[in-house]
């Protein structure tokens, strides 16, 4: 491409003595014509990729002879989503008259901002070039971020709290949650984090390489009082790595409710593999429960046993006691009150019974077993056996039974004998306790007790 802007002087001679040439025109002599010239573009700036890094690249534009006018090459962006945020360019390059180059710069800017790979083609000369030949060229650079070990591990979270409870409250206000990293060969946690807000770690490139889980559990979480119910709670993780991981994005809805707040019940979300500089995550949702932990319900409970509408019951008692033995975990003191208070037999011998702990239901069983020999009437009875179910919850703070049981006489269903008539407004009995509790102990007042002036059945 060649566009020639022409100059024409024309010189006014003056003689010092007042003499005019005349006869002499000089005009042709006197036009000064641009050189047919051809421009070369070269560039140091690399034909694939860099790493962002501060740097500088150069833009020569020659030309094969000296040219009497300027020449301005134009330079702009056709292509690429790089901005100028990333690097920066001249408008233009102009080779002066009288000169066989010029030079300008093309300036990579660093940041430290994790993102994708970014582009930009840059096309140097259009229409408006002239006074030299030359078919414009274009240099096309994609900028790549630095490579990094480190990676940032972001986890955040949302909930239903406006829904359930009609409180609107920010996420970070409704449950303050923990970030772990797991060790998934024995559940042990390496890492936990609790900060005031969302939870992000930094420091994975400090582990061993291996294998390992990312997960979370519950701190704490508000109680709306009245209006308490289980908020769900869906979480994310944002993973970055420098030049590599860009924004990597795995959601969890429904990831687990806050109505387990403790580091008993756990929420596993990925599996990380790290092999130096390399991970690799695998979305894998895990809810764990306590399990096997038969040491959380070991102690002294107080509650109501029996819990009854029939007005001959409501037995208050600190005296209940769970223990292991032999692995298994045993009970004893329910039903006491009902014996000694409405049923009027003395206990003069007991044992531990055995439950039988469902941990994935939070369930109990008490298989029927003998539990204890009375006196009464001036005799020993015949041993009473228990059975029963129960459920068992609240692990989090003051873990809690609701056992529903019978006591059974050579055969007799005592519970069943009592609602049969009018002694019992359920088929069993039901006792109400609470691990760790008060230990006041309430005297029954105010309870119709059975009437022993008439001759308890007995078989």
């Amino acid at each position: 491409m060649k566009r020639i802007i022409k100059y024409n002087i024309i010189p006014v001679l003056f003689f010092a003595f007042g003499f005019i040439a005349c006869n002499e025109d000089f005009t042709d002599d006197s036009t000064l014509n641009p050189k047919d010239v051809t421009v070369t573009v070269t560039s140091d700036l690399p034909t694939s990729s860099i790493t962002e890094a501060d740097a500088k690249y150069t833009i020569t534009a020659t030309l094969n002879a000296v040219q009497l006018v300027n020449v301005k090459l134009n330079i702009t962006q056709t292509a690429g989503d790089a901005t100028s945020a990333d690097f920066s360019y001249p408008s233009s390059i102009t080779i002066q008259a009288g000169s066989l180059s010029a030079t300008d710069i093309v300036e990579i800017k660093a940041d430290d901002i994790f993102e994708a790979p970014e582009s930009f083609t840059l096309q140097v000369g259009d229409a408006e070039t002239a006074n030299a030949n030359f078919t414009p060229v274009t240099f096309t650079v994609t900028i790549k971020n630095a490579t990094s070990s480190l990676i940032a591990i972001d986890f955040s979270w949302e909930t239903n709290v406006y829904d359930v409870v009609g409180i609107d409250l920010d996420a970070t206000d409704v449950v303050d949650m923990r970030f772990l990293v797991v060790d998934p060969a024995d559940s042990s946690i390496i890492v936990a984090l609790d900060g005031s807000g969302f939870e992000s770690y930094g420091r994975m490139d400090s582990l061993d390489d291996g294998d390992y889980l990312l997960a979370a559990d519950i701190f704490s979480t508000i109680n709306a009082g009245d209006f308490n119910a289980a908020i769900t709670i869906d979480a994310a993780i944002e993973i970055n790595q420098s030049g590599v991981i860009f924004g990597e994005m795995f959601d969890f809805p429904a990831l687990m409710t806050n109505s387990k707040s403790c580091s008993l019940y756990r929420s596993y979300m990925l599996e990380v593999n790290k092999a130096g500089d390399v991970y690799t995550f695998v979305k894998e949702v895990t809810n764990v429960k306590p399990s096997d932990r038969e040491d959380l319900l070991i102690g002294n409970w107080a509650g109501i046993d029996i819990d009854d509408e029939s007005g001959y019951h409501n037995y208050v008692t600190n005296e209940v006691y769970t223990r292991m033995e032999s692995e298994t975990l045993q009970i004893i003191g329910i039903g006491f009150g009902w014996m000694t208070n409405f049923w009027g037999e003395e206990i003069i011998d007991t044992s531990y019974v055995n439950m039988i702990v469902d941990w994935e239901n939070g369930t109990l069983t008490i298989p029927e077993q003998e539990y204890m020999i009375t006196f009464y009437d001036g005799a020993e009875q015949d041993p009473y056996s228990i059975s029963g179910t129960g459920t068992f919850d609240n692990l989090c703070s003051d873990p809690t039974f609701v056992i529903k049981y019978d006591l059974i006489q050579a055969g007799t269903s005592w519970a069943g004998w009592c609602a049969a008539n009018g002694y019992l407004s359920t088929d069993l009995f039901e006792a109400y306790l609470t691990l760790g509790a008060s230990k006041s102990v309430v005297v029954n007042t105010n309870r119709n007790k059975f009437d022993t002036k008439n001759v308890k059945p007995k078989f």
